[in-house]
């Protein structure tokens, strides 16, 4: 089957640097084929035998270490991202300069909290078992993200919209 892991952290600022090929070669070390990264985000696409992206998450997590930090990695099958892209619900004419965002979740939460007020121009289109989709409106030439907290608190990590299309095209 074929999946992409989305790993939380890597290669903002100055934290967590690792290269995309050595990235390429952890992922092969760990048995996994036609690896592939996309951008310099964490993105890596692979095949794998398993059947179920828990179970591969599961495989890799506390496996991957970039420097001396474990890394949180949320994955998800070829059929899984189709299904998000398929599904979502942002509006239909998605405005250029506006911020669409996918959050994935490691694990469903039981809440899903959100600030209140929500900053201007931040909007929550959905809250699915696994992902959170929001989206941000320039206000004075900024955005201001909705951000939230879970309980109990699970690990997440965001894409952008154009990503996610990018990965789900080439998956």
């Amino acid at each position: 089957m074929r999946y992409v892991a989305f790993l939380r952290g890597i290669n903002v600022g100055a934290n967590n640097r690792i290269t995309m090929q050595d990235l390429r070669a952890m992922f092969e070390a760990f048995g996994f084929k036609n690896v592939t990264t996309h951008i310099q985000s964490g993105n890596v696409l692979f095949d794998c035998d398993i059947k179920s992206s828990r179970a591969v998450e599961q495989l890799i997590e506390n496996r991957v270490l970039v420097g001396k930090n474990s890394i949180s990695v949320m994955v998800r099958s070829a059929k899984e991202m189709k299904k998000i892209v398929a599904g979502h619900p942002f509006p239909g004419d998605l405005a250029p300069d506006t911020d669409y965002l996918v959050t994935f979740l490691s694990e469903r939460p039981d809440e899903v909290i959100f600030p209140d007020p929500m900053p201007i121009g931040g909007h929550v289109a959905r809250v699915d078992d696994l992902e959170v989709y929001t989206y941000s409106e320039p206000v004075e030439g900024r955005h201001e993200y909705p951000s939230f907290k879970t309980k109990p608190k699970v690990q997440t990590t965001t894409r952008n919209w154009r990503v996610i299309q990018a990965i789900a095209g080439i998956l």
